[in-house]
């Protein structure tokens, strides 16, 4: 889910004491959607996912007034539509009254500031014999990634041909204080392929 700012630069609406730059309502959710998903996307192996979809639901000012919308986007664009126009298409029942409150777990993450350095993704794929684990290539991956390692390794394919393994896994290194070089990340990545095929495994 997101929230985009209700201020925007052109609307057709204007505020009398608007900020500079952002004197008027926003008529639509779609415009800024386009925005936080193309930020997002930017991101998304640091949020390590593969599919990323968003969604926001927000009063926008139109010029027929105030109305409620619903907009959502994934690689294939972006759809806006009422609040009342997306119950109907989605043959959603709405009924009043209470509702119960999902528990929230308690075992949550201290928050950890991102870096505000470009990072840098690698993958690598190994061919290991049939019965060799996920966890047994990937723990090699980490043993040796170093502390530029910020996420990963994340499995992101496999498959099993002719009695052996194929495994594809997804890494991210960035550094809190600087710009990576690209030739530091090859040297790891060349580190690790050889504490692989030390194992007898097959790097592709």
């Amino acid at each position: 889910e997101i929230m985009n700012y209700t201020f925007v630069k052109k609307g057709d609406y204007e505020v009398a004491r608007g900020a500079v730059g952002k004197s008027a309502l926003r008529k639509n959710l779609t415009d800024g959607m386009k925005d936080s998903y193309e930020t997002n996307r930017l991101n998304k192996e640091l949020l390590e996912i593969d599919d990323m979809k968003i969604f926001e639901i927000g009063t926008v000012f139109p010029k027929s007034g105030e109305e409620f919308h619903v907009a959502y986007s994934d690689k294939k664009g972006v759809n806006e539509m009422t609040l009342d126009e997306y119950i109907s298409k989605n043959n959603l029942e709405i009924s009043s009254g209470s509702y119960d409150i999902p528990e929230i777990s308690s075992n949550l993450q201290n928050f950890v500031m991102w870096s505000e350095y470009p990072y840098i993704a690698r993958d690598i794929a190994v061919w290991v014999t049939e019965g060799v684990s996920i966890d047994a290539v990937s723990n090699i991956i980490k043993q040796n990634a170093g502390e530029l390692l910020m996420k990963g390794p994340r499995l992101f394919d496999t498959f099993t041909k002719n009695g052996k393994t194929s495994y594809a896994f997804r890494m991210v290194f960035q550094s809190n204080t600087r710009t990576l070089v690209e030739q530091e990340i090859t040297d790891i990545m060349n580190t690790i392929t050889t504490k692989l095929q030390r194992q007898g495994w097959e790097v592709r």
